[in-house]
């Protein structure tokens, strides 16, 4: 290649560098956040402007300039809705019937050990007596240093502090009467 060639393509190339700069530059919105452009009515063509610098160039009467990311004053609130619908009277005689059905005579089951299994897994027994492996699911704080691969597996999602205890989580709620959630403690690492 020939010097000439050469230098025509360097010059080029930093024109057309600087021509994307400019454009670039003039794309990011300015201070407040609010980026500007330009609408021909004519061709319904978009660009993007400065209007600081007004790089590429300002518009032009044949456009309408726009503005994008403003934000307007805050409106009044609107009117309240009306109300819903009232309950039946007493409640609704299936899902009380269902409900009744959780959270008697739950989670003081005695901890116990039984088939292995896999840390951290919820196991449901129906006994109040003993669990199927592990100890209740009662929401109870358990010592980091103690159970440390447990606090690894759960961290602080069911509460403690994360410094010396960790919670389980408390199932008793959603357990089925006489029957007793339970959490693997000790157990092989989740695969």
């Amino acid at each position: 290649m020939n010097m000439r060639r050469k230098l025509a393509l360097l010059v080029t190339s930093t024109v057309a560098a600087l021509a994307l700069g400019s454009i670039a530059w003039a794309a990011i919105p300015d201070a407040g956040g609010t980026v500007h452009g330009c609408y021909d009515k004519g061709s319904g063509q978009l660009r993007v402007t400065d209007t600081q610098t007004n790089v590429p160039k300002a518009c032009t009467v044949k456009e309408a300039a726009l503005d994008w990311n403003l934000r307007g004053l805050q409106g009044l609130p609107g009117p309240q809705g009306p109300a819903g619908p009232s309950g039946a009277p007493g409640g609704d005689p299936t899902a009380d019937a269902f409900v009744g059905r959780f959270g008697e005579d739950v989670g003081n089951a005695a901890a116990a050990t039984g088939e292995p299994c896999t840390l951290g897994q919820i196991l449901l027994t129906a006994s109040t007596l003993k669990t199927a492996g592990g100890v209740p699911a009662n929401g109870q704080l358990l010592p980091i240093a103690q159970y440390t691969a447990l606090f690894a597996l759960l961290g602080v999602t069911y509460g403690g502090d994360g410094k010396s205890t960790f919670a389980l989580p408390d199932l008793r709620d959603i357990t089925p009467n006489h029957m007793t959630y339970s959490i693997c403690i000790f157990g092989s690492w989740p695969q």
